[in-house]
């Protein structure tokens, strides 16, 4: 019973506290000096009222200015970044077809007989399918420009006979020592 009697109690308390609260603060509210108060802040705040606004719009006016710059630069950079990025993929793209064409390169000059002289004449390729296309021409053109022989081409007689008598004058006397103690001579 004593708890349900505190209980009441407090309850009871609390309400009249909340009932006291309200005519305190209604009072304050009707009171002279609250009203002059009031009067008082009303006043100031008219007379603030003027400075306040032009400094704001000022302010606005400043922070447009700037959004509008920044907005600007903004979109600037997007746009160099945009090709920055185009140059980039360009850039990507070219490598991947000079990768592809010089193992293209490889493949198709790989064992044959002027494999070097060929190499230097397909890599101004640009494409695959130009590497592909021009292959059969450099060759015959190699074999055109070094006039490939086949064997038996060469004319009879016109080759030029070790005349040892001649070589055996031009060596000096040691060299002919040392040749006849070979067993050359």
């Amino acid at each position: 019973m004593q708890k349900d009697f505190d209980s009441r109690v407090l309850k009871e308390v609390e309400k009249k506290q909340e009932e006291v609260k309200k005519e305190v603060i209604d009072e304050i509210k009707n009171s002279d000096e609250f009203k002059g108060m009031a009067r008082t802040f009303t006043e100031i705040a008219k007379l603030i009222k003027p400075y306040v606004a032009e400094t704001v719009e000022e302010e606005d006016d400043e922070l447009e200015e700037r959004l509008g710059t920044l907005e600007g630069e903004l979109e600037a950079v997007r746009t160099e970044n945009a090709t920055l990025k185009e140059q980039i993929e360009k850039a990507k793209k070219d490598a991947e077809t000079k990768a592809a064409v010089a193992k293209k390169i490889q493949e198709v000059t790989a064992g044959k007989e002027h494999e070097k002289l060929l190499v230097e004449r397909l890599s101004t390729c640009k494409t695959v399918e130009e590497v592909t296309a021009r292959v059969a021409e450099e060759e015959a053109f190699i074999k055109k420009v070094i006039g490939e022989k086949e064997p038996g081409d060469n004319p009879k007689g016109k080759g030029e006979v070790l005349n040892e008598d001649k070589h055996d004058q031009t060596l000096d006397p040691k060299k002919k020592k040392e040749r006849q103690f070979a067993g050359l001579e």
